[in-house]
């Protein structure tokens, strides 16, 4: 029976003078159930070392917590792979340009996730030699930008990206979409700073294995293209199609976590075999 640790803490909380600060990393005290923007939760059921999965929520970057019960990650435990799953700063304190205060401290923040699962995992039966990491949406938008950041260079292994949202700003970009934006209604996304993100993420090579996935009635530009792009500058991802009706944007997603694709993701996990081979293109019906 899978155990779950709700509300740990990887970092300092991010309030008063480290709001905007990149994330100060700790291994402190429970945060309480599922906790603040710096805290992660771990379900297990291994005796270990196991394979460990981190999943990053969506959420345009905006919305979105690991508390959500649909994240719930007791089945991939079943599964035998240490799932972890964290929060992280969103909107303009994750990705808001603030003059003085560095850019993408949502990526940061998952950095931080992923160093605590290096220094820490193995006290919950994980193999910290073998990390995937997945995301959906932006949260597969984070998985894409982690591929290409030099702090996250060895932190993970594997990397499982469904429906890319695949729009990522200059600093230009970023500064006038933030000024021109309605009250509410700024759309934030990772930002190309040359710093602690050095490149897009739509352009390889990177170091890590790749499995990707669209639904095939989502917006082609906003996601289907970027996820067939990042898995053809991969040149060796397993790719899939969600095509159950509805193949919505996020149809996807109770299957990832309750259904066959669950399964899929461990064995990928575990040593880099989804079930079918590179050469074909998984179709879910």
């Amino acid at each position: 029976m899978p155990t779950a640790h709700l509300g740990i803490r990887y970092a300092e909380p991010p309030v008063g003078p480290l709001r905007l600060r990149p994330p100060v990393d700790c291994d402190g005290e429970p945060a309480g159930r599922f906790g603040d923007a710096h805290t992660l939760n771990v379900w297990t059921a291994a005796g270990g070392p196991a394979p460990v999965l981190l999943w990053v929520h969506g959420g345009a970057n905006t919305v979105g917590s690991s508390a959500q019960p649909e994240y719930a990650g007791d089945v991939l435990a079943s599964h035998g792979v240490v799932f972890v799953s964290c929060n992280y700063r969103l909107a303009r304190d994750g990705y808001g340009v603030v003059e003085g205060f560095p850019h993408n401290r949502g990526l940061l923040d998952v950095v931080s996730a992923l160093r605590w699962i290096r220094r820490n995992i193995r006290g919950y039966g994980g193999d910290p030699g073998n990390v995937t990491v997945a995301g959906q949406s932006s949260g597969a938008q984070t998985v894409a930008s982690l591929m290409v950041m030099p702090l996250a260079r060895g932190l993970f292994h594997r990397a499982v990206a469904h429906s890319l949202a695949g729009r990522f700003f200059t600093p230009e970009e970023a500064a006038e979409v933030q000024r021109a934006g309605e009250p509410g209604v700024v759309h934030y996304q990772p930002v190309v700073d040359g710093d602690t993100l050095p490149r897009s993420p739509l352009v390889g090579p990177y170091g890590v294995d790749l499995l990707v996935c669209h639904t095939e009635d989502e917006d082609a530009e906003l996601f289907q293209r970027p996820t067939t792009r990042l898995a053809g500058e991969h040149g060796r991802a397993f790719r899939s199609v969600y095509a159950r009706t509805p193949a919505h944007h996020g149809a996807d997603v109770p299957d990832m976590f309750r259904g066959d694709i669950a399964a899929a993701w461990a064995g990928f996990a575990r040593d880099g075999d989804p079930g079918w081979p590179r050469d074909q293109v998984k179709r879910w019906v």
